[in-house]
């Protein structure tokens, strides 16, 4: 098996998305991230990893939440917002 890292956004995390990981051998691969996941949450891709002759190990790609720093007050207001209409506490 081999790991990797993926740095993904915070919205990324809540609803998912769609993104491209490349194997060791530089073959790129969809990858999934379902909705909620968690920071440091490993997802493995399975046949992709180190190949020996008995043998193709997983690539296991460890998800990275990436939280703004700085927000303008805008996008504090809809964050904020959005929050208060989910019910989100």
């Amino acid at each position: 098996d081999i790991h990797t890292d993926l740095k993904i956004s915070a919205i990324e995390a809540m609803l998912g998305a769609n993104r491209t990981v490349s194997d060791p051998y530089g073959k790129k691969i969809k990858l999934r991230i379902p909705a909620g996941v968690q920071p440091d949450e490993m997802l493995r891709i399975r046949g992709h990893g180190i190949q020996t002759e008995n043998d193709t190990g997983d690539l296991l790609v460890h998800v990275r939440v990436r939280i703004p720093k700085d927000l303008t007050e805008e996008q504090r207001k809809s964050f904020e917002k959005a929050i208060r209409e989910a019910g989100i506490h």
